[in-house]
């Protein structure tokens, strides 16, 4: 007898500074491209990728590459939201991203966690490696990773595909490994909403960019500017009535044309009609 596939939608976070390479991972992993121009991205952005598992189990993995200066806003709460794992990218040519992978696991560690209150499995990704084989030991990631809770860490490499998908494989199955422990936030004051289904995202060869309602749904949440409301048509018109009244309203500029007529047929009365008769007075 035949078994029902299990199936799970995991939520997985790619943070780290700017330009260690998030993006560049991500288009490696889900796509199997790179490329040598650079665009930093803005805000968040979405990929989907789908990992069979084993035979009887499939795994969609909706990842969320935050851009590398979202650290200093007050949105990785929202963006964090319902995570169940993490990587935490650094350059090894760069030591300054590495020594911010100490702050990224704090936020991290702050805003999501699993039911039991322990901390989301995170990896830690030393990226870049091509350019700098020695650039960090592995004595020195072990101790670091032991000191600040990180699950385990890959030397990688968009550029060379290097344990880009042995590093995802490993992350996947700790977060099985903890199934059962899946679904808490630490504040769950802040929300962000996700329109569509997951499969809506999927094309045939799966790995598909996630859906367009969820951007959109962002770009609300970033504060995009509303578009300007029409000015109500009363104050056109009466704007159109002062330009060229002089501000009389219409229901009074005929009765001061008909007063300023009266007025100036009596003045023409009321004057003498000739010098003779002045001087008659």
């Amino acid at each position: 007898m035949a078994t029902d596939k299990k199936e799970y939608l995991f939520k997985v976070l790619v943070i780290g500074e700017l330009g260690v390479g998030k993006t560049s991972i991500i288009k490696r992993y889900v796509h199997q491209l790179f490329s040598h121009n650079y665009r930093a991205t803005i805000g968040v952005d979405f990929a989907l990728k789908v990992l069979t598992w084993d035979a009887d189990t499939l795994v969609r993995l909706q990842l969320w590459d935050i851009a590398g200066q979202e650290r200093f806003g007050n949105m990785t709460r929202v963006y964090y939201k319902e995570a169940v794992g993490a990587f935490v990218v650094f350059d090894v040519t760069r030591s300054s991203t590495f020594e911010a992978v100490a702050k990224w696991k704090s936020d991290l560690d702050a805003k999501v966690m699993l039911s039991n209150g322990g901390p989301i499995p995170a990896v830690l990704l030393a990226n870049k490696s091509d350019q700098a084989p020695d650039g960090a030991s592995a004595p020195q990631l072990d101790a670091f990773c032991k000191e600040h809770g990180f699950t385990g860490w890959f030397h990688t490499s968009a550029k060379e595909n290097k344990n880009i998908d042995e590093a995802a494989r490993f992350l996947v199955g700790h977060v099985l490994s903890n199934e059962h422990l899946l679904g808490t936030e630490r504040d769950d004051t802040d929300t962000v909403s996700l329109e569509g289904s997951s499969s809506d995202a999927l094309g045939a060869g799966g790995g598909q960019r996630a859906a367009q309602p969820q951007r959109e749904n962002l770009v609300v949440l970033l504060g995009a500017p509303p578009a300007t409301p029409p000015q109500p048509p009363h104050r056109r018109r009466r704007r159109r009535h002062h330009h060229h009244t002089g501000g009389w309203p219409a229901n009074e500029r005929g009765g001061e044309r008909r007063r300023r007529a009266s007025g100036r047929a009596n003045e023409r009365l009321s004057q003498p009609t000739n010098r003779a008769d002045i001087a008659d007075v």
